[in-house]
This record gives structure tokens, C-alpha cells and sequence, in this order.
């Protein structure tokens, strides 16, 4: 995306930090950038992208009582980590409207798709793929249509968090 292009999306709230911090329209500034608002530095600009991009693709930080719940990871599991049975973001497009979606029905069981550890099992690290994330949700929406309750949704989750644990 172009930086004028950017600076536009980003609105007011960009162009006022900017003005208040002197960096860019500021006093000492008489840049202005294609719509007229200040014209920002690269490093400004990339942050601002960076924090558009994590608000729409979280990473996840586990919190203590997570960490505690997992455990340490299998003996011998080679590359192991915690893995989201129903993954945090999927890939751009179809993949990650099918993550969106999934984790819409988890949090309507109110099961957290992040942090929840009914989410999470130790996998070897080797990725997603569309596939898994497709047949995960063909489960989650059959359970739902058949008013399963959240037992039933929790089974469904170790079931593929077994497949994906040994992958």
C-alpha cells in the first residue's frame, strides 16, 4: 500500500500523534502528504502498518495459567510445541475465513481459540495447512447444527489435536 494511501486508512489518529510529537505537520514541518495531512517518516509509517497487521493477525503470548495447564512437552516429541488445534490466523483468503469462523462457533461455546487450552495440544512444529483446518471446521459447524453442547466440542478439538500431535 502506498504511504499516502496508508496515512488516509490510518485517519486522524496518526495525523494528530504526529502533529503533538513534532515529527512530521508539526512546527517545525511543512510536509504534507497527498491528502493534504502530514507527510510521515518510513519508521513511523511502518509501525503503523505493523500495528494494523496485529490487530487483524494476533500472536499469541500465553499467560501463566496456560503455561501451567500444558505442562511441559512430551519426552522425546521432536520439534515440539503448543499447537493450536484450531489454528490463530491461517493463511490470507478462504484459509483464514475458515479460522475466522471456527473460532467464532469456539467462542460461542466459550472456548477461547487463543488461550483456551481445550485449543491447544503439543505438536511437532511442521505448520497448517487448509485441509486439517477444513475438516476441523466441517466437524465444528455439524456439531453446531446438531445443538451439541461444549463436551461434544471439546471432543471434537482432542480429536484433531490427537491427528495433529501425530503428524
Amino acid at each position: 500500500m502506498a504511504p499516502e494511501l496508508l496515512l488516509t486508512v490510518a485517519g486522524g489518529f496518526l495525523g494528530k500523534a504526529l502533529k503533538s510529537s513534532g515529527k512530521a505537520g508539526g512546527p517545525n514541518s511543512n510536509s504534507l502528504g497527498i491528502d493534504g495531512g502530514p507527510q510521515i517518516s518510513s519508521e513511523l509509517l511502518e509501525a503503523r502498518k505493523a500495528a494494523i497487521i496485529q490487530e487483524k493477525l494476533p500472536r499469541v503470548r500465553f499467560t501463566a495459567e496456560t503455561e501451567r495447564l500444558m505442562g511441559p512437552a512430551p519426552a522425546g516429541m521432536k520439534n515440539a510445541h503448543k499447537h493450536h488445534i484450531l489454528e490463530v490466523n491461517g493463511r490470507a483468503g478462504e484459509h483464514r475465513s475458515l479460522v475466522r469462523e471456527g473460532q467464532e462457533i469456539l467462542r460461542s461455546y466459550k472456548i477461547d481459540p487463543l488461550q483456551g487450552v481445550e485449543n491447544l495440544v503439543w505438536a511437532p512444529n511442521k505448520g497448517h495447512k487448509i485441509a486439517p483446518a477444513q475438516n476441523l471446521l466441517d466437524d465444528l459447524r455439524g456439531a453446531q447444527q446438531f445443538g451439541l453442547g461444549r463436551d461434544d466440542i471439546v471432543e471434537i478439538l482432542n480429536d484433531h489435536g490427537q491427528r495433529a500431535a501425530g503428524r
